[in-house]
């Protein structure tokens, strides 16, 4: 897409940088207490859940500005689009779809609280009995809900992203994270200038680096997204 770069689109986008950051910062010290835990913490869920949010903002910003030069330019997009439908009308050859869809639904579920009531006779998640879904209860889940989630488990299909927002922790944020960043540079790859991913250096413990190299400390999930795009 080529237009004219005299305007000013007013976006928040690369200022939730430093504040991921910190949030990242505060949530791995959380974990780092006791990274063999089975059960998340409170403190590691609040914070987990926040990045998420902050994750998909940034997303959501940058996809904005895609949605205004679409509209303003060209007259696309009148109606009014989720963020996975824009991204994916503008960049039809995307092949990441099915993960985004899955993060952008995990921050629905935090966003909405989606509650789910279980069986308190075992607090392990892993084998929780359900009394009743989000949906029994009467929450309304994005209209994909169905296909995304897995029938008859409290977990999206592709990568095991709970449906529960209170086992929210570090493997989500990781995912999350991988997901939106591999977009964001997909829509940079297809036009710096209409996703322009600049003003990337942030603080974080005493130093100044690079936003996307705190990819590097959550390693382990690029490993899941991958196996579950071979799946």
């Amino acid at each position: 897409m080529e237009h004219e770069n005299s305007d000013f689109i007013t976006i928040v986008g690369s200022a939730y940088y430093q504040p991921i950051t910190d949030l990242i910062d505060r949530l791995l010290q959380e974990n780092a207490h006791d990274p063999q835990r089975t059960s998340i913490s409170t403190t590691e869920n609040g914070y987990a859940c926040a990045t998420i949010i902050l994750l998909i903002t940034l997303l959501e910003s940058f996809t904005s500005r895609i949605f205004f030069l679409n509209h303003f330019y060209s007259g696309k997009y009148k109606g009014k689009s989720s963020p996975c439908e824009l991204i994916i009308g503008c960049f039809p050859d995307i092949d990441n779809k099915e993960n985004l869809e899955e993060v952008l639904l995990l921050r629905n579920i935090i966003t909405h609280n989606h509650v789910w009531h279980f069986d308190p006779v075992d607090i392990d998640h892993s084998s929780l009995k359900t009394l009743k879904t989000a949906k029994n209860i009467g929450f309304k889940p994005n209209k994909n809900y169905d296909t995304i989630v897995e029938d008859g488990k409290c977990e999206t299909k592709r990568l095991h992203l709970p449906a529960y927002p209170t086992a929210v922790g570090v493997r989500e944020v990781g995912i999350t994270f991988h997901v939106v960043w591999e977009t964001l540079c997909f829509m940079n790859k297809k036009s710096s200038s209409d996703t322009p991913l600049v003003g990337q250096t942030v603080g974080f413990r005493g130093k100044r680096i690079q936003f996307s190299q705190l990819l590097s400390l959550f390693p382990a999930f690029d490993i899941a997204i991958e196996q579950s795009a071979a799946g």
